[in-house]
C-alpha cells in the first residue's frame, strides 16, 4: 500500500529539490523525511533511491551546466519513471495495472499539453513503454494509439477543450 502513496512522495521529492514549499501530506513521508531521503534515501523504494542518488551528485548542476540541460525537469522524469518501474515491478496485479492506467493517463495529458504549447513531448512524457514511446514520437492527432487506448480521445477532448482547470480535472477523474 505505501507504494501506491509513493507517487506523492515523487511529487514531494521535486518540490524540495526544486525549493519550493509545498508539501503534499499524503505522501508516506514527512517534510523533514523528504530531506533526510535527498541525502540519505534508505526508506525509499530502490528505484526511486537509485535516482536520487544518482542526481544528488549533481544537485549545484543548474549553476556550472553549460549543455543546458535541465537537470530538475531529467530528475522529474527519472523519478517518475523509477517509480513506475517499482509499480510494475509489484506483486500486486492491482497495483501494476493501475500504475500503467495512471502513467498512460498522465503521459497523454502531457503530450497533449506539449504539443499545444509547442514544446517536446519527449520532455514531458515519463517512461519507455510502448506507449510512452509513441507519445514521444508521434505526430499524429491521436498519437497512433486510437485502438491501443481505450479512454485516449476523453484525454484528448478534456485536455483541449476545457479550459477552466477545475473542469478539465473533473473529466480527467471521471475517465
Amino acid at each position: 500500500m505505501r507504494l501506491l502513496y509513493g507517487y506523492y512522495d515523487c511529487e514531494n521529492l521535486v518540490n524540495f529539490r526544486k525549493g519550493r514549499a509545498a508539501h503534499n501530506p499524503l505522501g508516506n513521508l514527512s517534510r523533514e523525511e523528504i530531506e533526510e531521503q535527498t541525502k540519505n534515501p534508505d526508506r525509499l523504494p530502490a528505484r526511486m533511491a537509485t535516482v536520487v542518488r544518482s542526481y544528488s551528485a549533481i544537485v549545484d548542476e543548474d549553476a556550472d551546466n553549460e549543455d543546458g540541460i535541465d537537470t530538475d525537469r531529467s530528475f522529474e522524469n527519472a523519478l517518475f519513471s523509477a517509480y513506475y518501474d517499482e509499480c510494475a515491478h509489484s506483486k500486486s496485479r492491482f497495483l501494476r495495472q493501475w500504475a500503467d492506467f495512471d502513467r498512460n493517463l498522465r503521459n497523454i495529458s502531457a503530450a497533449v499539453v506539449a504539443r499545444v504549447t509547442g514544446r517536446s513531448a519527449e520532455q514531458s512524457v515519463v517512461g519507455g513503454d510502448e506507449t510512452s514511446q509513441q507519445l514521444k514520437r508521434s505526430s499524429a492527432a491521436d498519437f497512433g494509439l486510437r485502438g491501443d487506448v481505450p479512454y485516449l480521445e476523453a484525454v484528448i477532448a478534456a485536455v483541449n477543450d476545457e479550459t477552466n482547470l477545475v473542469e478539465k480535472e473533473r473529466k480527467i477523474d471521471a475517465i
